[in-house]
């Protein structure tokens, strides 16, 4: 969207995303419940856009905003960290290929018992990095089936940093040592890339620890010309849980979750 010229080229089919609730991308139904930080349109403003559309997407006057160029990236969008850390090597990304997971060893441990009430990844190059997921292991530490320990956090483009409610924190005890998954994808040229972890801490010991937790089916069957393959995994919690995230998944193929 860097002009409206572009914009009104795709008018038809913002009006058929927008009828058929696909855009603006957000998970949770509207109709069971108000959630924070919902990236959705009003009513109104949905109602603007299709009339605009069926209007013939008519420009206006003025300057075209979208020619405007974007104000730059801030450093840290939750402000100055309370520890940085970034992955112990830099990544060689090839010019083209389907790559690997790579499991990549952060260049520090924690070396004292910390609280964690939020993380932020940095992307040093966002034309490779799918995503980076960030797990900690320490002596005991349980495992969630990856065998790299426990699930802390990640990152994804389009998700914004989603720090925790105030006495409500992640425990890494001392000598946690970090693992972060990354998936680069190829774009054409030799790129490499060294992302950042930005970590807040919570001061002390938190009344709620949180946790992550997940339900999944990974043995998926999908029949040759199946219109609906339908699966199902339940989690079952031990005492009253207070959900904050929930983050639905299918990696490669999939039309609708609900839970």
């Amino acid at each position: 969207m860097d002009g409206f010229d572009r914009v009104k080229n795709y008018s038809r089919m913002i009006e058929e995303v927008l009828l058929t609730r696909q855009m603006p991308p957000y998970d949770a139904d509207p109709d069971h419940g108000r959630f924070a930080n919902a990236h959705r349109l009003s009513n109104d403003e949905v109602q603007t856009l299709i009339r605009w559309t069926q209007a013939g997407a008519s420009r206006g006057d003025g300057m075209d905003p979208l020619t405007e160029p974007l104000p730059p990236l801030q450093g840290w969008v939750l402000g100055k960290p309370d520890a940085v850390m970034k992955l112990a090597e830099v990544q060689q990304i090839p010019a083209t290929g389907v790559l690997d997971y790579r499991n990549l060893k952060l260049d520090t441990k924690f070396t004292n018992e910390v609280w964690i009430a939020a993380m932020y990844v940095k992307p040093s190059n966002r034309k490779v990095v799918h995503h980076v997921i960030l797990y900690a292991k320490w002596p005991g530490s349980p495992d969630d089936g990856t065998g790299h320990g426990v699930h802390v956090g990640g990152w994804a483009p389009g998700l914004p940093p989603l720090p925790y409610p105030n006495g409500v924190a992640k425990r890494l005890p001392s000598g946690a040592t970090l693992t972060a998954e990354v998936h680069y994808s190829t774009c054409g040229w030799p790129l490499t890339a060294q992302s950042q972890l930005a970590f807040y801490f919570a001061y002390g010991p938190q009344p709620f620890k949180a946790e992550t937790r997940r339900a999944e089916d990974p043995a998926l069957h999908i029949p040759p010309g199946s219109d609906e393959a339908r699966h199902q995994a339940t989690y079952a919690f031990k005492k009253p849980t207070v959900v904050y995230f929930l983050m639905p998944h299918m990696h490669l193929r999939g039309k609708w979750m609900r839970y």
